[in-house]
């Protein structure tokens, strides 16, 4: 027997190594976390302590369901732990390693960046990706419009076994809009509204088509993506933890252990930007969630991302978007249909 919980919501943060969630419905009331502990208390002990999880979504819009399984399916089925559809700001970053699940997901709009097994991955509309959360990576938006995805969190006998022989074709599958798997994936998500008593089987059934799918398609080798060094990994990560600092080259350079000529220059060769150009975009991605999805004011938005001259923020954000943050606000919420139109100038 598979119980669910319905995950419509808008999350707040994930605080690193808790797994603690905050969120409110989409009115805006404060929404008990009850559901959700005992969703998570349902699980096997390691699966709700991981080793490290970290995940900046704020002002994330998403619907999908959490799953409650009966030791029994864990112990004979694939099972679903999470389905679920979001669209997340530019601001977007997750990273995790030693968490016992499988993620498979599928980009619908926007574009996302994978790093894992120290390759990088672009993750266009239309792309798989499918991830053993045991394994360290992390993935971010790579789009100021934010990015679009859907995803499936899985477990089960054998599925270490699938996952193994679909990693061999490599961990991404692009151009899989009209494919058979895409098919299969849509059969998924359509499991949400169905409450017969063979759900598990009929999940079972579905994911195991679809990971053979996965495994007779060749997804290209990891050289066909771009390798990528191990410092890069934790200099990056870094950046996104300390964005708002004042960061400098010699100390990422440090922790990369290279002079800081060298470490430019690797660093723009792999991300095309320079190390502080970077952290600025990180900054700007982190102003646009905060313009489109709060009320703060601009000055306040400008001190938290770590620009303390608002003529500086000005410049930065409007050499990145071509607009400045009071007319990239103002365009949100006309958008969302907040503000009328005749206030756009």
């Amino acid at each position: 027997m598979i119980s669910r919980t319905d995950t419509n919501m808008l999350i707040n943060y994930v605080l690193t190594d808790q797994l603690h969630m905050e969120f409110t419905t989409d009115e805006g009331q404060a929404a008990g976390l009850q559901p959700f502990r005992e969703f998570m208390g349902a699980l096997p002990k390691d699966m709700t302590q991981p080793h490290y999880l970290d995940a900046d979504i704020h002002y994330v819009k998403q619907s999908g369901f959490l799953y409650q399984v009966e030791e029994e399916i864990r112990c004979s089925l694939l099972f679903p732990v999470v389905i679920c559809r979001g669209l997340y700001p530019p601001s977007h970053y997750t990273k995790r390693s030693e968490w016992p699940l499988y993620q498979l997901i599928y980009t619908h709009r926007g574009k996302g960046m994978l790093n894992i097994r120290d390759h990088f991955y672009p993750l266009s509309p239309g792309t798989f990706c499918l991830i053993d959360c045991r394994q360290y990576h992390y993935f971010y938006a790579d789009c100021p419009n934010g990015w679009e995805y859907s995803f499936i969190h899985y477990e089960g006998p054998g599925a270490r076994l699938l996952f193994e022989a679909a990693a061999e074709n490599g961990a991404v599958w692009d151009n899989m809009h009209e494919s058979p798997a895409r098919q299969i994936y849509a059969q998924l998500f359509k499991l949400n509204e169905y409450d017969g008593p063979d759900f598990d089987l009929r999940f079972h059934k579905l994911m195991t088509d679809l990971l053979y799918e996965l495994i007779t398609t060749n997804a290209g080798t990891p050289q066909d993506h771009m390798r990528t060094p191990e410092w890069l990994g934790s200099t990056q990560t870094y950046i996104h933890e300390h964005f708002n600092e004042n960061l400098t080259v010699e100390e990422l350079a440090d922790m990369a252990h290279l002079s800081a000529s060298q470490f430019s220059h690797r660093f723009k060769s792999f991300i095309g930007l320079a190390p502080i150009q970077y952290q600025y975009r990180v900054r700007i991605n982190q102003a646009l969630t905060c313009l489109s999805g709060s009320d703060l004011p601009i000055e306040q938005i400008s001190e938290m991302i770590g620009f303390h001259n608002m003529a500086n923020f000005y410049s930065v954000f409007r050499s990145m978007t071509g607009e400045t943050p009071a007319r990239y606000r103002r365009r949100q919420r006309i958008a969302k249909g907040t503000l009328p139109e005749k206030s756009f100038h």
